[in-house]
């Protein structure tokens, strides 16, 4: 599905978080914003909504994405996992990756996994860090590509 494709309101919302994602990939491109189609727009579980509701929206199904956005102001949003204060300034670790313009997606993985080894919630820590000795592997074959 393209973003032109999505119903206005979730299409502006989508916009939105392109535009704050600042992804290299994106500003890249030589085709208009609403052309890109929504699997390869932004990282989605940077994103408030997350993963799942943005896989709902690729098929079709609006009814997560409208729900999660019904939800009073007042009511916090589920915060990013990944995000920390840093002198003060909310910043996760796609900030420090385009902070730091790594731009190689499997060193991007590793270090992700680094900052918080078997603390995501799915995996233990010896697991993460047998996925990043992956990564690493595959960084170092996509530099020699």
């Amino acid at each position: 599905m393209k973003i032109k494709e999505l119903p206005e309101d979730i299409r502006e919302i989508a916009l939105h978080r392109i535009q704050n994602a600042g992804d290299d990939y994106i500003a890249n491109l030589t085709i208009p914003i609403q052309e890109v189609y929504l699997i390869n727009a932004f990282v989605w579980e940077s994103t408030i909504e997350g993963d799942d509701i943005w896989c709902d929206v690729l098929i079709g199904k609006f009814d997560s994405f409208r729900e999660f956005h019904k939800k009073p102001p007042t009511t916090p949003q589920a915060a990013n996992k990944y995000q920390v204060n840093i002198k003060g300034t909310p910043c996760d670790v796609y900030d420090v990756l385009k902070a730091f313009d790594v731009r190689n997606p499997a060193i991007q993985h590793a270090i992700k996994k680094l900052l918080m080894p078997g603390k995501r919630g799915h995996k233990n820590k010896l697991q993460d860090l047998l996925e990043v000795k992956q990564a690493i592997v595959r960084a170092i074959n996509l530099e020699n590509e």
